[in-house]
């Protein structure tokens, strides 16, 4: 229930706050399109070292040619990587942020933007505790978006092996059990 509060009170500071100290211009068609990691001022920084480090902020800005925005959830379980479910939508803004927490049961999915926010609960079906090893790995730098390629925001993998080899490609490592985050952006409407 604290934790629900402190994230209520980090998202409304996001909203006042702009998410960061700096003046962000409107977006420019022919500029790169890009998702970072959300930069914050010190105050909000403040605010979040209260919080768990499960939680992540990032934020993307796109032109009038980007019509819809997907993000998908992926699960690694019984041998194979399957989609556990998405949020989609065309898109009206040209800048959003997007809160992503993850728990041992569940994935919280928040997308926030200058007219309120969306939250999305994902339950999560791999077990991660019977695994020897795990890794996670999170974006953390600036990715230009490209209608149609998928981004990887997030993911863990977890393996009953004595070691993990990272790959591009989150589905090309060897695991027992994963969980994933992607985002794609398109020029076309979804239905």
């Amino acid at each position: 229930m604290k934790f629900a509060k402190g994230l209520a009170a980090v998202l409304a500071v996001l909203m006042l706050s702009g998410c960061g100290g700096a003046e962000t211009e409107t977006k420019v068609s022919g500029e790169p399109m890009t998702i970072y990691p959300t930069e914050f001022s010190a105050e909000t920084k403040k605010v979040l070292d209260i919080l768990d480090d499960e939680v992540m902020f990032y934020t993307y800005i796109i032109d009038e040619t980007v019509k819809s925005v997907r993000l998908e959830i992926w699960f690694y379980e019984n041998g194979e990587w399957t989609s556990a479910g998405n949020v989609k939508g065309n898109e009206g803004v040209t800048e959003r942020d997007i809160v992503l927490r993850v728990k041992d049961t569940e994935i919280d999915l928040i997308q926030v933007s200058d007219s309120g926010q969306n939250k999305y609960t994902f339950p999560v079906t791999p077990d991660f505790s019977v695994s020897m090893m795990a890794v996670e790995e999170r974006l953390q730098h600036t990715e230009e978006i490209v209608p149609e390629e998928e981004i990887v925001l997030y993911y863990k993998i977890a393996t009953d092996e004595n070691g993990i080899f990272t790959e591009e490609d989150f589905r090309e490592i060897p695991c027992s059990a994963g969980m994933a985050l992607t985002i794609t952006f398109s020029a076309e409407d979804v239905e």
